[in-house]
C-alpha cells in the first residue's frame, strides 16, 4: 500500500540530513509563495541526500523551478523506479524544470517522466543548471517546455545511459537542449519516432509507457556497474524493469531494451496498438 506524502523541505547546509521515501505518492502539492521552488520536494545544501524508491510524483506545481523537485546548492536527489507525471514549473523564463530542477547531484534510474510542463521556460521534464546528473534506463516522453521539452542542460554535466527520449515538444531542440551523449534512444537523433516506439500509446494505469514489441528498442548494452554515478541499489533495481518484470537479454546480441519498461510481448496483452503490462506478470527466462 502506497503512502501519501505532502511537501518535503530538507535543509542540510551545516549538518547531515538524510530522507528516504519508499512506496509513496507525492500528489497535488504546490510551492506558490514568491520565488517558491520544488512543488513536492525542496532540497538545499551539500549535506542533504533524498532517496525516493517506487514513488509517484503527480500534479505538483512550483511557482518558480522544479515542479516536483528542486535539488539545489549541491544537494543529492536519488530516484529509483519512480513515476513523474503532470508536474509543472510556472517560471516564465530561463530554466524551470517541469519535474526536476537540478543544481546538485541527481541520480535517476528505471523511471518514467510524462506529461510534465515548464510554462514559458526550459526543461519540460528536467532542467540541469549545475552539478552532475546521472540517468539510467529512464523513459522521458510527452513533456513540454519553451525549449528542451524533455531535458535542458544549461550548465553542469549530464551522464545518460540507455534512456528513451521521444515525443517531447518545445523549441528547436524539443527532446534534449544541450549535450547528452550517445548511449540513448532519442527521437530525431537515433532514427526513431514516438510512433515507432509506442504507437498511439497513452500511459499505463501506473503512469509508465510500454514500448511496442519492436526489436528497435532492444539495442542497449547492459550496464556493468562501473558507470559513474551508478550504485549497487540501482544495479539491483535494474535487473527488473519499472513494471517489476525481469529484463530480457537477447541471447545472440547480448543486448537489452532501452528505457524503463522492457519491450517483451509476453508481459501483457496487445490493446489499441500497444502492449499493456499485466500487473504481477512473471517471466521464466532464466537468470536476469
Amino acid at each position: 500500500m502506497k503512502q501519501l506524502l505532502l511537501a518535503v523541505y530538507v535543509n542540510g547546509t551545516s549538518s547531515v540530513s538524510t530522507f528516504t521515501a519508499k512506496n509513496c505518492q507525492f500528489y497535488n502539492n504546490t510551492a506558490n509563495t514568491g520565488n517558491a521552488d520544488g512543488g513536492a520536494v525542496m532540497l538545499y545544501g551539500s549535506f542533504v541526500t533524498f532517496t525516493a524508491t517506487n514513488c509517484s510524483f503527480t500534479n505538483n506545481t512550483a511557482n518558480r523551478v522544479g515542479g516536483a523537485v528542486s535539488n539545489d546548492f549541491s544537494a543529492t536527489f536519488i530516484a529509483i523506479s519512480c513515476t513523474f507525471s503532470d508536474n509543472k514549473s510556472l517560471r516564465t523564463s530561463g530554466n524551470g524544470g517541469g519535474v526536476l530542477y537540478s543544481n546538485g547531484t541527481s541520480i535517476i534510474a528505471n523511471s518514467t517522466f510524462s506529461n510534465n510542463f515548464a510554462n514559458s521556460s526550459n526543461g519540460g521534464a528536467m532542467a540541469i543548471n549545475g552539478g552532475n546528473a546521472y540517468l539510467f534506463h529512464n523513459t522521458i516522453v510527452k513533456n513540454n517546455a519553451a525549449g528542451g521539452g524533455g531535458i535542458r542542460i544549461a550548465s553542469g554535466t549530464l551522464h545518460s545511459h540507455n534512456c528513451i527520449i521521444a515525443g517531447n515538444t518545445g523549441g528547436t531542440n524539443p527532446q534534449v537542449f544541450g549535450t547528452i551523449g550517445t548511449n540513448n534512444l532519442i527521437e530525431g537523433i537515433d532514427g526513431v519516432t514516438f510512433a515507432s516506439l509506442f504507437g498511439s500509446a497513452t500511459p499505463h494505469a501506473d503512469g509508465y509507457f510500454v514500448p511496442l514489441a519492436n526489436e528497435i528498442v532492444n539495442g542497449a548494452t547492459p550496464l556493468t556497474g562501473s558507470e559513474t554515478g551508478i550504485t549497487s541499489a540501482i544495479m539491483t533495481a535494474l535487473k527488473k524493469d519499472q513494471a517489476k518484470n525481469i529484463r530480457k537479454i537477447d541471447p545472440t546480441t547480448k543486448k537489452i531494451s532501452f528505457g524503463a519498461i522492457s519491450s517483451v510481448p509476453s508481459y501483457g496483452v496487445y490493446v489499441g496498438g500497444r502492449w499493456i503490462v499485466k500487473k504481477n506478470a512473471t517471466l521464466n527466462i532464466g537468470k536476469p
